[in-house]
């Protein structure tokens, strides 16, 4: 009986058209490249009734695919964004003092932290992630809009791990004065947003400044940074909360660097972009 040959099921087989040039574990079982979920773009449609072609943000082959045919593929780029409130730089001073004296301490010289830069310092109202540049242009648009909340005081509580049970992932300053306005403002954040077509954010929001990250450390450690941690004397630390920021979040192999790319103010009826 002649051997009969292995025919591969359409699910698994190869794609028809090319690949454009785009690297394999992004091409699909059509020829054009996975983007994120998080973007949303027009399909550009390439002449010859071809299939719609993209490439993912940063792919070293667009350029292999542009020479392919001209309009064939679409390049997103997408940057890393989130919408915070930043400090001033006496504030920013007081709390890299304090991340120093901690820093010192054996308990969390013992355990590798991440501690934040005095320049990263902000207390986050949503993280958005990676956007396209239409998706930022809309979120920038909404927050330039006029605000109708007030400056306020703000000040910083104690310090303390998160999450409160299970294996810490961070270090933090809690807000003690102005958690309410601070609560106001994020939902006024997702007010903006959810008019522009954003979920709203399903984690409860609790203010707090992050002062350092870490990974797994064994549980006797933990204790011992846990008790370093509640037995910290954070000083008065007041400042004034005058503007919504947005801003970019650069990853490479030093950390992250943070940008702003807009600016709000509160109480005005014209907000200005950073200079």
């Amino acid at each position: 009986m002649p051997l009969r040959r292995a025919v591969p099921s359409p699910s698994r087989s190869r794609p028809f058209w090319p690949s454009f040039g785009c690297p394999r574990p992004t091409v699909l079982r059509f020829p054009w490249c996975r983007i994120r979920a998080s973007s949303v773009v027009p399909l550009a449609f390439p002449p010859g009734g071809k299939p719609p072609t993209r490439t993912t943000p940063g792919c070293p082959n667009s350029a292999a695919c542009k020479e392919y045919d001209a309009g064939a593929c679409v390049t997103i780029t997408t940057v890393r964004i989130f919408i915070a409130v930043t400090l001033d730089g006496a504030t920013r001073a007081r709390v890299e003092a304090l991340i120093d004296e901690l820093r010192n301490q054996p308990a969390a010289a013992a355990v590798r932290v991440r501690w934040v830069p005095e320049a990263n310092l902000h207390l986050t109202l949503r993280f958005l992630g990676e956007l396209d540049e239409h998706r930022t242009a809309a979120v920038r648009e909404t927050l330039m809009s006029a605000w109708s909340q007030s400056p306020f005081k703000a000040s910083l509580g104690a310090a303390g791990l998160f999450p409160p049970r299970g294996a810490p992932r961070v270090v933090w300053l809690d807000v003690r004065d102005g958690a309410d306005r601070l609560h106001e403002l994020q939902q006024e954040v997702e007010r903006r947003l959810a008019r522009i077509g954003f979920g709203r954010e399903r984690r409860p929001f609790r203010p707090h400044l992050t002062i350092g990250r870490m990974k797994r450390i064994a549980r006797r450690a933990e204790r011992a940074l846990n008790r370093t941690v509640e037995a910290l004397d954070v000083p008065q630390t007041e400042w004034t909360v005058d503007r919504v920021v947005l801003m970019e979040s650069r990853l490479s192999s030093e950390g992250a660097a943070y940008h702003e790319l807009a600016a709000a103010t509160l109480l005005r009826s014209r907000a200005m972009p950073p200079d």
